[in-house]
């Protein structure tokens, strides 16, 4: 992350002289220079755009979140709602909700669309708009 580029971003420059940084701003930033949340903020502090106590605080809460992604135990490749987005991508999907939304569409329709079950519709919706749950 080259110093002038960060620096000059805008939400960088929106900040000021504030120093701390909510999970938002850190992951739009990461998406961004395509780094983890944890390496741009350690960037941010070699910067002195943010502190060294609130790194601290901020690592962490990254160390227990990974801590807990390595507990999770992969079933060897994406769950099949996953693979189905991978496959149609998040436009189609995305208007085949809207379709279902404006009542265009039943849930059989929907299900048909993705060739799944009526049961993993829900979940392929929150894949779809990046809904946790």
């Amino acid at each position: 992350m080259p110093r002038e580029w960060l620096l000059n971003e805008p939400l960088v420059l929106q900040k000021g002289a504030v120093k701390t940084w909510d999970d938002e701003e850190l992951e739009a930033l990461a998406l961004r220079f395509g780094v983890s949340r944890e390496a741009l903020l350690r960037r941010l502090l070699t910067l002195g755009k943010t502190t060294q106590a609130f790194y601290e605080r901020k690592r962490a809460a990254f160390l227990a979140e990974y801590a807990e992604l390595a507990e999770k135990k992969s079933t060897g490749g994406p769950e099949y709602p996953i693979q189905v987005l991978s496959q149609l991508g998040r436009t189609f999907t995305r208007l085949v909700f809207q379709g279902y939304h404006e009542r265009r569409l039943t849930l059989r329709d929907v299900a048909n669309y993705f060739n799944m079950q009526v049961k993993l519709v829900p979940e392929m919706e929150r894949a779809a708009f990046g809904i946790k749950g």
